[in-house]
């Protein structure tokens, strides 16, 4: 099917993604982006800009959740997401033969994350597009939500690409061949070198018992250890929870409110870290105002 649309932009002129966002998991040259290629049908090409809230009422219920997920890009995200899943772990499968599957699985972890996704998005100009409810995205949802928003509108763009070509992904596959070079992800030389070094047999030192991905930046690896190490921030408007996995395994949930410290718990899972340590704030808050003036 033909298409007078253009591809898109592979910058939005003059605008950085809000301060607040966290960045990629994995960076990037936005100039160096390619661009991404169009969907050659203009009624796809709407739902994949059609957020589920543009479809539901305000004071929307369960009764309309259905029409709304139909009528959306939701389907179509869903359907960008499991394809990005798979050619993208072909794609690197075949580029870094000497890659066990563990440090495949966090590349390709690290590439499809909300984090990565929602700049690319952003640089694509795909989250001005969207067509969303009145204020959604303003400055009064999360960044969290901000990015998951945005990250979600680049899979129904992949998933729409799709369903416009009756299921060809040959489209996507030529674009992530240019998108998936060390021109536009730097990390790619770093992770390719260490890789022939960890293969070398006459490499000196001790053995790797557990190999792990190595992308030249060792802050941004230590947050994505899945094992001892890992460390993680999660940032809201007016809080945030830095969760640390430590070496007798367990989780340790620090509250920050206003940059101060006002809760820190640790237990066996995050979550259950977090009740710790929300528990501790409600009870210095409950004993403050308790307190004889």
């Amino acid at each position: 099917m033909a298409s007078d649309v253009p591809p898109a932009p592979a910058t939005e002129p003059g605008q950085a993604p809000p301060a607040s966002w966290r960045p990629p998991s994995l960076p990037f040259v936005p100039a160096a982006l390619p661009p991404l290629p169009p969907i050659p049908d203009a009624t796809i090409a709407v739902r994949a800009r059609t957020h589920k809230g543009s479809v539901t009422q305000a004071d929307g219920n369960k009764r309309d959740s259905r029409h709304a997920e139909l009528a959306s890009n939701e389907i179509l995200e869903w359907k960008g997401d499991a394809a990005l899943h798979w050619l993208i772990s072909t794609h690197l499968s075949a580029v870094l033969p000497t890659a066990t599957s563990g440090e495949l699985s966090d590349l390709r972890s690290r590439l499809t994350s909300n984090r990565t996704f929602s700049h690319l998005a952003w640089h694509y100009g795909l989250t001005s597009a969207l067509f969303t409810r009145k204020n959604q995205l303003s400055d009064n949802s999360t960044a969290e939500e901000q990015q998951r928003t945005a990250a979600n509108a680049l899979e129904a763009h992949i998933g729409g690409l799709i369903d416009a070509h009756q299921g060809d992904v040959r489209p996507v596959s030529d674009y992530l061949r240019q998108l998936l070079l060390p021109a536009v992800f730097p990390a790619f030389l770093h992770i390719k070198r260490s890789l022939e070094n960890a293969s070398n047999p006459d490499a000196s030192g001790p053995p790797n018992k557990r190999p792990r991905l190595e992308t030249g930046d060792a802050v941004l690896d230590a947050e994505n250890r899945t094992s001892s190490g890992r460390r993680a921030v999660t940032r809201f408007r007016h809080h945030q929870w830095i969760d640390e996995f430590t070496e007798n395994r367990r989780w340790t949930a620090t509250l920050e409110i206003g940059g101060q410290v006002v809760g820190v718990g640790a237990a066996g899972k995050i979550a259950a870290a977090r009740d710790v340590a929300l528990e501790a704030y409600l009870d210095k808050i409950s004993n403050a105002t308790s307190s004889p003036a």
